[in-house]
């Protein structure tokens, strides 16, 4: 049977200060009314039951998770002790399944991301699972790059495996750094690079094998957990053994040394929303190219986001001539930063965990 796994721990540090550690991006109505966990759970609902759906989060959000997501049951949403990246975290996954269904598909997705329509979504998660049950391997999905973008890793795929009227299957030649302006260019134009989309599809059985072979030390750990399931409490066990797992991403542990790779080329519109500037395109500009929400006054200003976040009908006035620019505020806290500097905001995070002003985040 098929199973979703949502990776639901980030931090969401390039969105503060609106996110914050216990209250972060996944947990906020970033591009509508509803959570992004909320939408990626619904998205997810009519290939994966909510009993056949394991969310992985931390400590300092499960409680948060469980009262957004009353439709997933609480054993279903584990809590990490510490963030071990998402080798450990689709690892603890599939242990989890494989517990209660040995031959199991599993289909791995961010908890965070914008994607349009859901039926084709649908489509292709079908698609992708059937071919994984037929074929066996590793499956990545590769969004068609629109634009040459910097800020997303790339899966260079160069053969055809496999295609349909709606769903090509390509093997995977190389995972691809996040490049510079000049290779984003060269790849945009190339037409054989995809973005990574972070999203995985594989037999339980098959992503345990690769992590016995590819990081035995996190195996290790994964089989003593394994090993106590039913007689022993899940968080205690995770306490013991999860801190000492290695922390390391799945691109890096395993897609990028295995040769069993493919991916679908998506045929859905996908956003990752990695940043306040991400945020624009998903709601109504006016004529001067300006994303205001909340209480905004502007005057003879361009191209800006401006969102007013604070609970006491505060307002934003900006001052003539403005552009290009950021503004966020909150009840305690103001962001201000040009559109170009967006994906920075997590430097100013680290700059407060330096001056010890952790009440701000």
């Amino acid at each position: 049977m098929f199973w979703a796994v949502i990776m639901a721990g980030g931090s969401g540090e390039r969105f503060w200060p609106k996110s914050r550690k216990a209250i972060p991006k996944q947990l906020l109505p970033i591009t509508g009314m509803k959570t992004m966990i909320q939408l990626t759970v619904e998205r997810l609902l009519p290939v994966a039951s909510a009993e056949r759906m394991i969310i992985i989060t931390n400590r300092d959000q499960r409680l948060e998770m469980m009262k957004q997501l009353p439709e997933i049951q609480e054993k279903n949403i584990i809590a990490e002790p510490v963030g071990r990246d998402t080798a450990a975290c689709i690892g603890l996954a599939a242990v989890l399944i494989q517990k209660q269904d040995p031959h199991a598909i599993m289909g791995v997705f961010p908890a965070d991301h914008v994607i349009h329509p859901n039926d084709r979504f649908n489509e292709c998660v079908k698609a992708c699972a059937d071919y994984i049950s037929q074929n066996g391997g590793l499956m990545t999905c590769g969004i068609r790059p629109d634009r040459p973008a910097t800020g997303y890793g790339y899966l260079h795929a160069v053969e055809g495996v496999s295609s349909s009227s709606l769903f090509t299957f390509m093997k995977v030649k190389q995972f691809v750094e996040k490049p510079d302006e000049i290779k984003a260019k060269a790849y945009f134009q190339r037409g054989e690079y995809f973005w990574n989309s972070g999203m995985f599809f594989w037999k339980v059985s098959t992503i345990l094998d690769e992590l016995k072979q590819k990081m035995p030390e996190l195996a290790d750990g994964l089989n003593a957990i394994r090993q106590g399931l039913g007689s022993k409490d899940l968080d205690k066990m995770l306490d013991d053994i999860y801190p000492n797992l290695p922390k390391i991403s799945i691109d890096y542990g395993v897609m990028e040394h295995s040769e069993n790779v493919c991916l679908c080329v998506a045929p859905f519109d996908w956003d990752d929303v990695g940043s306040w500037e991400a945020i624009g395109k998903h709601y109504s500009e006016d004529t001067n190219g300006n994303v205001c929400i909340g209480q905004v006054r502007l005057i003879n200003c361009s191209n800006m986001l401006v969102y007013n976040l604070s609970h006491d009908e505060g307002l934003i006035a900006t001052a003539m001539d403005l552009t290009d620019q950021i503004i966020i505020q909150t009840d305690d806290a103001v962001l201000v930063c040009p559109k170009k500097s967006a994906q920075k905001v997590k430097q100013m995070v680290d700059k407060l965990k330096q001056d010890q002003l952790q009440h701000f985040l």
